[in-house]
C-alpha cells in the first residue's frame, strides 16, 4: 500500500471510493464490515453516510444512525 493511499484516508479534501476503502480494509475486514452492515440495515434500518467526523486524527469513517441519531461509527 503506498503511502499516498494512506495519507488519502486521511485527507478530508478527498473522499476515499469505496474500492479504495475495501483495498485499504483487506479482504477478511471488508466482509465484517458488509456483515455488521448488513445487521445494523435489516435489524435497525439504519442508514450509512461516510464522514471526515473528528479530524486529522482519525480520517473518514462511516456514521451509522437511525432516524436522524447517530448509532456507531467506524473509522478506517
Amino acid at each position: 500500500m503506498s503511502t499516498e493511499f494512506i495519507g488519502r484516508m486521511t485527507d478530508s479534501g478527498a473522499s476515499p471510493s469505496q474500492d479504495e476503502i475495501n483495498s485499504y480494509l483487506g479482504g477478511e475486514a471488508s466482509g465484517r464490515l458488509l456483515r455488521l452492515e448488513s445487521f445494523l440495515r435489516d435489524d435497525y434500518e439504519s442508514g450509512r453516510e461516510l464522514k471526515f467526523p473528528f479530524g486529522d486524527s482519525y480520517g473518514w469513517g462511516y456514521r451509522y444512525s437511525h432516524k436522524k441519531q447517530s448509532k456507531a461509527i467506524v473509522w478506517m
